[in-house]
């Protein structure tokens, strides 16, 4: 897992995924071993489509090791949460995992760019 130096940046693409929010814990976003990019995260929003209320789970996988950005955080129905205050990076072998407590009640979208 190599952290490649950005200070000679020859490209930046700017993206978004859309993801429904599971129960099982999923892949929203990876950064591939050997990649040779970090990616930028810039924003993760998190919505409650249903009229339940639902929890969201969030995080960071770094070596097989889940860190949580939001552990069981309530949101109520049709409420909007921004779960990223600052933009942060995924390095080679990192990956944004998502769950939630009710299968399709939340939707996320996540916007990122690219660095190489």
């Amino acid at each position: 897992m190599a952290n490649p130096n950005i200070i000679n940046v020859t490209s930046i693409y700017g993206d978004t995924v859309v993801a429904n929010v599971t129960i099982s814990s999923s892949t929203l976003l990876e950064n591939s071993a050997s990649s040779n990019v970090v990616i930028k995260i810039n924003s993760i929003i998190i919505s409650n489509i249903q009229n339940t209320s639902a929890t969201a789970n969030v995080g960071i996988q770094r070596s097989n090791v889940q860190y949580h950005m939001l552990k069981s955080v309530s949101i109520p129905s049709g409420s909007t949460l921004d779960a990223l205050s600052k933009p942060l990076y995924l390095r080679e072998g990192d990956l944004i995992f998502t769950s939630g407590s009710n299968d399709n009640a939340m939707q996320i979208i996540c916007s990122y760019e690219e660095i190489s």
